[in-house]
């Protein structure tokens, strides 16, 4: 018994936990070009930290009887334990599926991922059939992402979709083709109802992944029935730019209707670049009845478009404030105006475990910095704080950064705004626990740069700042350096430099929670970028 339950935590580590932290970061850099800035390289998603996170890396190679997880990309295979360690083996490109122990080697493999790879109707052939064999367990974990597959071969992933009884988490994510001139592009919207079609049928699903640009209404209805057949699904993630056909009011309605049902959900990721207008406040009303939620990613595209974008974000605000068991929130990307987020802030006095925010490219002007430093002065919990390209200047800045001192902030990203000389407002000598700060792009003057880094060169947790693209500090490098070297200082300062002295790189930090390791890497650029000084 003790063992069954041992291998079943890791399950649930393995299937919520480590891939869906940059499957998220990764769907929008792929399905939303243009709305979320940076590519997968610089954010750093990749970092094997954070992608395996919460395992650990084992020295040798895991005991085949300890397997339960295997995930194969361009970098090679990565086994998990039921021990919480990982050990990647037969780095370098190509994988050969032609081997049967691949898989068979491994008795209690329940969980098993393909990403970034070209999968040819052979290797799809031979997933299918060896994944099926029979063992100790069976495969509780699937996922198929941004692989490149022929539409041919669609097939061979939906029989094994339909073969594997035991399913409880299943991703399958932006999977592209090649035309007629070899150029890779989605698949089609009938290969994805294929997939969709075989997904309608499976039972008690408890993860669910379904991301691609477009889909039809019968690729919806069939999540629709998909939900509705997995009363206890636990995290939800849907991403694609539109559902195209007739009857698309009426399958949005039906899905807020099966979301409204689901009554143990934790994680809900919707990244919808268009909803129906008269369906967007049904899709509010069943978000507000998670009452087991704790993260919510939430992106509305054609929200702002609304005439009445207002009412509609008031209505998502009264939504969240209904969440007490919320610690996680990111709105990014939706660029509501700055009236329209106000209300959405002020819930925020209602969630008492909120430890994470994302505002990210919505308007904040000063009443509504205003309202975000009134409501999160009580808040005890919150570490880190996304704010980039939300229009914040000078004043908006100073009353955001009045309530810094009270809470044990982390990580603050407020890259990408105006907010210049307003950079002397951001007073760190009561906070304890910062480690990362991002004012990139900000139109920050030189002496405003240095007398930044002056205040905060003996700061005790800091170790990164991003200050890249305000000015260039070629001709301040030295006093910055005599700075650091007279102080002791190891706080890696990124800095905008025509001729770099050297390329460094930064330590790695010490392990982190997952959001807060998350967002550090995904909004701090690396320090081999030229001009960093460290």
């Amino acid at each position: 018994m003790k063992n069954a339950m041992k291998l079943f935590s890791a399950t649930i580590l393995l299937l919520l936990i480590p891939g869906f932290l940059y499957a998220r970061e990764e769907s929008y850099n792929n399905n939303n070009a243009g709305v979320l800035s940076g590519t997968e390289e610089d954010s750093g998603i990749q970092d094997e930290k954070i992608a395996n996170y919460p395992f650990t890396k084992s020295e040798s190679q895991l005991e085949s009887e300890n397997v339960v997880g295997m995930k194969i990309d361009k970098k090679g295979t990565t086994l998990f334990s039921n021990e919480n360690t990982y050990y990647t083996e037969n780095s370098g490109e190509g994988n050969n599926f032609s081997n049967i122990n691949i898989f068979s080697q491994y008795p209690k493999l329940i969980s098993v991922e393909f990403r970034n790879l070209t999968l040819s109707g052979q290797d799809l052939e031979n997933i299918r059939n060896f994944i099926n064999e029979n063992r100790e367990s069976k495969i509780k974990n699937l996922s198929f992402s941004s692989c490149v597959i022929d539409e041919k071969d669609i097939e061979y992933i939906t029989d094994t979709i339909s073969k594997l009884n035991d399913l409880k988490s299943i991703t399958i994510k932006f999977l592209k083709t090649k035309n007629k001139k070899g150029k890779t592009e989605a698949i089609s919207s009938k290969a994805v109802e294929e997939i969709t079609k075989v997904l309608s049928e499976k039972k008690n699903i408890t993860s669910l992944t379904i991301a691609f640009n477009q889909i039809t209404v019968d690729s919806l209805n069939h999540i629709n029935s998909m939900i509705k057949l997995s009363p206890n699904m636990k995290m939800l993630s849907l991403l694609w730019d539109d559902v195209i056909g007739n009857e698309r009011e009426e399958a949005y309605k039906t899905f807020s209707d099966n979301l409204a049902e689901l009554k143990n959900l934790k994680h809900l990721y919707l990244s919808l670049l268009y909803v129906p207008e008269s369906c967007i406040d049904g899709l509010f009303d069943s978000i507000s009845k998670q009452n087991t939620l704790t993260n919510l990613t939430l992106l509305i595209k054609n929200l702002k478009e609304s005439k009445n974008a207002y009412e509609h974000a008031s209505n998502l605000a009264k939504a969240i404030s209904e969440l007490p068991a919320l610690s996680s929130i990111r709105l990014q990307n939706m660029q509501l105006p700055a009236n329209a987020v106000q209300p959405i802030i002020k819930s925020f006095e209602k969630l008492s475990k909120l430890s994470y925010i994302d505002l990210s490219n919505n308007k904040i002007d000063k009443n509504a910095a205003t309202v975000f430093a009134d409501t999160m002065k009580n808040n005890e919990k919150l570490k880190v704080l996304n704010m980039r390209k939300c229009s914040i200047n000078a004043d908006s800045f100073a009353e955001i950064s009045k309530v810094f001192g009270s809470l044990p902030l982390v990580v603050i990203c407020f890259g990408e705004n105006e907010i210049k000389e307003g950079i002397s407002n951001l007073q760190l000598s009561e906070n304890t626990s910062l480690r990362f700060i991002d004012m990139a792009k900000n139109s920050i003057s030189s002496d405003a740069i240095i007398n930044f880094i002056s205040s905060t060169i003996t700061h005790n947790s800091l170790k990164k700042v991003d200050l890249r693209g305000n000015c260039n500090m070629e001709k301040q490098r030295d006093k910055i350096e005599r700075l650091k070297s007279d102080n002791d200082c190891t706080i890696a300062y990124l800095l905008e430099c025509k001729e770099p002295k050297k390329k460094q790189k930064v330590q790695s930090e010490p392990a982190a929670p997952s959001e807060t390791a998350f967002a550090e890497q995904n909004f701090a650029a690396s320090s081999s970028s030229s001009g960093a000084t460290n």
